[in-house]
């Protein structure tokens, strides 16, 4: 837990990220319903329900961005869920956050909606842009 917990705070500063503390990181490790892989420099959390699966957070150590680490992260990910029958892989990302929008379309994944006002921020709210990626699919 701990290199998960050190690891989310070098990617994401001392405040965290969207409401992961290090008890809710804690209860992620130990919940059979979550798949949760650390690769080197990153980690990705993903729900599976059924056939599908959400990609509830994925962090890198802020040194080690553009480096191949969440990719390989995300890569690590499919696999296990590949291996547990999931076709598809969903998300939601800020609108404004264009890093993150970017990496996860060179990984082929495709806008799907739009959920307005979702993310609360300091000068109003953020459009949440919903993602989705099948599986089978090459990036």
């Amino acid at each position: 837990m701990s290199d998960l917990a050190d690891l989310h705070r070098a990617a994401f500063g001392a405040d965290g990220a969207h409401g992961w503390s290090p008890a809710a990181l804690r209860a992620a490790l130990d919940d059979p319903s979550l798949i949760v892989v650390v690769h080197a420099d990153a980690y990705a959390i993903a729900r599976p329900i059924l056939d599908e699966a959400e990609l509830l957070l994925i962090g890198t150590r802020a040194q080690a961005r553009r480096n191949g680490a969440a990719t390989a992260a995300l890569a690590a990910l499919e696999t296990s869920l590949q291996a547990r029958g999931v076709a598809k892989i969903i998300l939601e990302v800020a609108a404004r956050n264009a890093p993150a929008r970017a990496f996860y379309a060179r990984h082929g994944f495709r806008q799907a909606g739009i959920r307005q006002g979702y993310y609360r921020t300091e000068d109003g709210t953020d459009d949440a842009v919903l993602l989705e990626r099948d599986l089978g699919s090459a990036p």
